[in-house]
């Protein structure tokens, strides 16, 4: 099982044999006349010998499945936890200035209701106040384009 997950397969279980290939995608037009791809067998059995000296999966020593080595199971379930946990503390400050930069555009676009002042007239009439619309303005998209970086939608 563990085998076929991972693409653990000696070199000759890997290449579909020419027949099983035919039924798979056809006869080409020229099939006759087409050169055969592939390692030669000596390339082959040397790519096979190889593999083997290489197998981790297969030796005695390695654990090749979930519950054989109960302590690395734990030690995984920990360490995707803290994954989380850490994932979560990144998203916090992000969520915190998101929020407050909001309430920041909220209140400024509140305060430019009463008048029916527009933005062009704000920058006219009143710099700092255009400056503060602009900044949340700037803010809160950086923030959304960052926290759509780390995973959050």
């Amino acid at each position: 099982m563990m085998e076929e997950m991972y693409g653990l397969m000696n070199y000759h279980e890997q290449v579909p044999p020419p027949d099983s290939a035919r039924e798979n995608y056809g006869h080409h037009a020229f099939d006759d006349q087409s050169p055969e791809v592939g390692a030669p067998p000596d390339i082959s059995n040397l790519f096979d010998e190889i593999f083997r000296d290489n197998d981790f999966c297969r030796r005695s020593s390695a654990c090749s499945c979930l519950g054989d080595d109960p302590e690395l199971d734990e030690f995984m379930e920990t360490y995707c936890e803290m994954l989380g946990k850490y994932r979560s503390d990144l998203a916090r400050p992000f969520d915190e200035a998101t929020t407050f930069l909001n309430n920041m555009q909220t209140q400024l676009t509140n305060l430019c209701k009463g008048t029916s002042i527009t933005y062009h007239t704000v920058l006219i009439g009143n710099e700092a106040l255009a400056g503060y619309f602009y900044a949340a303005s700037f803010w809160i998209r950086q923030l959304q384009q960052t926290r759509r970086g780390i995973g959050k939608p």
